[in-house]
């Protein structure tokens, strides 16, 4: 008998690593930071993979540190308690926090770079002229004509969507090569090299 539609679940997977340092996990604190973790699923469902790390301090508390990279960006969490399931309670309640919080920019327009009609969200880049000219030459002096040609929204909803943090391409308003990339704040930079693409 095949199965129903409504038991598929079509959210993308997300890869989960759990890793101690300095001590052994039990398999059973492994599975339940596993299954805490894969709850922030529930709230944004472009998280790809959660990186969570146990490490005892000096103090021998315990200290939880979790990345979650998401579409929009990485989301970094750390608490410390001397009682290990504590700390990873704290630091999963603060990530539901900062994944809702990142989840309701994006719905509201703040974290995309493009929206529809207005050209002016991307950021500038936070390096000065001589830092940028040295990107280009070192970077862009490289770039084959095999780009693909993409409007800069189109470029940065394909970096979002492919995780990546920098995408080169082709402008196809202005057929020059030009750069997206993420920046450490979490905003899109742009990089407009004057240069044609073949």
């Amino acid at each position: 008998m095949p199965r129903r539609a409504s038991s598929i679940d079509w959210r993308p997977r997300m890869d989960i690593t759990v890793t101690a340092r300095n001590f052994t996990l039990t398999d059973n604190v492994r599975d339940q930071a596993e299954r805490r973790l894969a709850k922030l699923g529930r709230y944004h469902e472009g998280i790809h993979d959660i990186e969570c790390l146990f490490v005892t301090d000096k103090r021998n508390a315990i200290v939880v540190e979790v990345n979650v990279h998401a579409r929009g960006g990485r989301i970094h969490a750390k608490e410390t308690d001397p009682d290990l399931r504590s700390a990873l309670d704290r630091v999963a309640h603060k990530l539901e926090r900062l994944v809702k919080r990142q989840k309701r920019k994006m719905q509201n327009g703040h974290h995309r770079a493009v929206a529809e009609g207005n050209t002016t969200p991307i950021v500038a880049p936070c390096f000065n002229d001589a830092e940028e000219e040295e990107v280009k030459q070192k970077v862009l002096a490289r770039a084959n004509s095999n780009l693909d040609s993409l409007a800069i929204d189109e470029a940065v909803m394909r970096m979002d969507h492919e995780g990546d943090e920098v995408l080169v391409f082709n402008n196809s308003e202005t057929a020059r090569v030009n750069v997206v990339y993420r920046r450490s704040d979490g905003a899109v930079g742009l990089i407009d090299s004057e240069l044609g693409a073949d």
